[in-house]
């Protein structure tokens, strides 16, 4: 039995010594290791001030159209710190009668708007914040149209999004919406399009952008980058980044694989992202979906935190590039982001955690492949991060944040081990054929949560509807108590009874348990169990005395263990045959204080049997040690109780009975006289 009565996290059961789990006191957990310095470099912080955006809707997409290209003409004034250029938008009618089409757009000038390469009527809505074009005539479904914004000025930085200036160049961060801060654009994710930008620059400077770069050409002193990203791509995944950066030519196979990188930085950078080529194949591989663009690499920035997984070209703060791959997760979390994400992105804001989430998870799949032994710890790390920030933050679910929590810990660790846990629940095969399933029948396209979980089901063949009821939709998450029991069955075998109680508010959470028996030499016994309500009791046979008793030894649901002491009322014999008949041989009466039985017989179940006296049922059975007697019959004990001697007075003839209380099996009444 686990004695322990103070609180242990299943982070801290995570620790391992040889090939059993420990438990942990809740002190030691405090003492893991988490990695907040990659936890920080990849949560995109919870500070921006995005109260304008309209990042929790759940109404369709009412706009009546869609973007099919943007193709964007952009010259930014490196020392005047503006910029300058053109939109163009080519979209499709979606509904009959359109007559406007709003552009999301804020600041700058506009000094014209063309449809269709003539001047248009527009006017700017939304206080501001939207660009109203007027169509001359109504658009019926599938008429497609052209709009060019020509537009200048300094760019507004909102919630540390938009375009931003800094000592080496320029970047552009836009996630959630902030693509409206530096071109004209239907900002929504679900509304992906082709992407080609022709960006012109000082020679001195270099431009790192989403696709291919298809050719550069410089004119006085200045250098055109014409980049096209040929596949799909959400408006908030669209980047550029420029600096008088050195490539790090690279590659995987025959796909590039180029950082953009400050000089000063280029050998600590060749470190740091070395590894990235061995992260693509693994992740290929796990996956079992090829990486899915032209080029993969990392451009360098500093006006920005952290790290961001624009499509194809990674965005990386310069101040994690230290020379000795400390931030290698950091790299894998964004690099995972191009297939959860960037090929399969959000239907919605809400449905962030499907990239967030995802991506956590791939820093484990990494690191389940570089250091495997490590896995145990990073995940308990993540999990007591998660736990401690619920505390203070307070809980919200995965599926449609509050808005002010949209890049919270929730989102990232709670996600990570979602994935991971339903990987658990439903096995390896499955789990990565319904991964596979769910990211070809949306590559380049949008998901949503409820298209995931059709995926794994269908992969399965389980119904998952408690699984994403608890983890997805609810909140929380579970904490057990535990007690537990050890007994001698009929064959001599052990079962240990254990009780988990969640003491949680709110949610019930039915995700099964592994419980361990490790015995005194080291036997083990590892179950899975299901749990299908607050309070469960489950039993388990070993052929040794146990003397640990470990709920989820290997830490495979999130939450928290706490090991009480108490015994658990004993339960139906699962590990022995019950007897078939009970037989009372003979009662003796002991005058010793109040008084007691002493009952010899056959087909008692040691802990498992209570007597009766008249069909009154007595209560404080023991069983003296060696309760086996010589002629096979077994003995039992009633005493210690002021009725007893009312019970059975002395003269009086009483009828005794025995009952196996797990099976409900009686012996025969037999007749006794004090």
């Amino acid at each position: 039995m686990n004695t322990s009565t103070s609180l242990v996290s299943r982070a801290a059961l995570a620790i391992l010594v040889a090939l059993v789990t420990l438990p942990v006191s809740a002190q030691d957990r405090k003492s893991i290791e988490i990695d907040r310095d990659v936890i920080t470099a990849i949560e995109k912080g919870e500070t921006r001030d995005i109260s304008k955006l309209a990042i929790a809707r759940t109404a369709p997409d009412t706009s009546g159209w869609d973007a099919l290209k943007y193709t964007i003409h952009l010259e930014p004034s490196m020392t005047g710190r503006t910029i300058s250029g053109t939109t163009k938008i080519d979209g499709v009618a979606t509904i009959a009668g359109l007559t406007t089409v709003n552009l999301d757009l804020v600041g700058f000038t506009i000094d014209a708007v063309r449809l269709n390469g003539s001047s248009a009527n527009f006017s700017r809505t939304g206080g501001g914040r939207v660009v109203s074009v007027v169509l001359p005539a109504p658009l019926n479904v599938g008429q497609t149209f052209s709009i060019d914004v020509v537009y200048r000025g300094t760019p507004i930085i909102e919630g540390g999004l938009g375009f931003g200036f800094s000592s080496s160049g320029a970047a552009t961060f836009a996630e959630p919406e902030g693509s409206r801060l530096w071109f004209a654009c239907k900002d929504r994710p679900s509304d992906k399009a082709i992407y080609e930008s022709f960006i012109t620059v000082p020679n001195q400077f270099v431009v790192a952008s989403n696709g291919r770069l298809v050719e550069t050409t410089q004119e006085g002193g200045k250098t055109t980058y014409h980049w096209l990203e040929s596949h799909q791509i959400a408006t908030y995944l669209i980047s550029l980044a420029i600096s008088n950066y050195r490539v790090i030519e690279d590659s995987y196979g025959d796909l590039p694989v180029w950082h953009y990188v400050y000089p000063e930085l280029e050998s600590d950078a060749r470190r740091d992202f070395s590894r990235t080529p061995e992260m693509m194949q693994v992740f290929e591989e796990r996956l079992g979906v090829p990486y899915p663009f032209d080029k993969y690499g990392h451009a360098l920035f500093e006006n920005f935190g952290g790290a961001m997984e624009h499509q194809s070209c990674t965005s990386y703060g310069s101040p994690l590039i230290t020379g000795d791959n400390r931030y290698d997760r950091v790299v894998a979390h964004e690099l995972g982001h191009q297939w959860f994400g960037n090929l399969v992105s959000p239907a919605e804001w809400e449905e962030i955690w499907l990239n967030e989430g995802f991506a956590t998870w791939t820093e484990f799949i990494w690191t389940e492949h570089i250091n495997p032994s490590g896995l145990a710890d990073l995940m308990a790390g993540r999990e007591s991060y998660y736990i401690d920030y619920e505390a203070s933050a307070g809980a919200y679910s995965l599926y449609a944040p509050p808005p002010s929590r949209l890049f919270g810990a929730t989102i990232y660790q709670k996600g990570g081990w979602v994935v991971a846990m339903l990987r658990y629940v439903v096995g390896d095969e499955a789990f990565f054929s319904g991964l596979r399933a769910y990211l070809e029948s949306h590559s380049f396209g949008n998901g949503r949560t409820e298209e995931f979980k059709a995926a794994m089901e269908a992969a399965s063949g389980q119904e998952l509807d408690a699984f994403f009821s608890e983890w997805v939709y609810a909140t929380g998450y579970p904490r057990y108590e535990t007690t537990s029991t050890s007994r001698v069955v009929p064959g001599g075998r052990m079962q240990t009874d254990v009780r988990i109680v969640q003491v949680q508010s709110g949610t019930v959470f039915t995700t099964p348990l592994e419980i361990e028996l490790v015995g005194p030499a080291g036997e083990r016994v590892v179950e899975r169990v299901e749990i299908g309500s607050r309070e469960a009791i489950v039993s388990l046979c070993s052929d040794f005395v146990p003397t640990r008793v470990t709920v989820d030894p290997s830490n495979r649901v999130l939450g928290t263990v706490e090991a009480r002491n108490g015994a658990v009322a004993n339960q139906p014999v699962l590990c022995g045959e019950s007897p078939s008949e009970i037989a009372i041989a003979g009662v003796t009466w002991k005058s010793n204080g109040q008084g007691s039985l002493s009952i010899s017989g056959s087909g008692f179940v040691v802990g498992d049997t209570r007597v009766e006296v008249n069909g009154v049922e007595l209560a404080k059975t023991k069983y003296p040690k060696g309760n086996q007697n010589p002629d096979g019959t077994t003995s039992l004990v009633v005493g210690k109780q002021k009725r007893l001697k009312t019970l059975v007075p002395a003269g009086t003839t009483v009828q005794i009975t025995v009952v196996n209380l797990s099976t409900g099996l009686r012996s025969a009444p037999f007749q006794f006289t004090r």
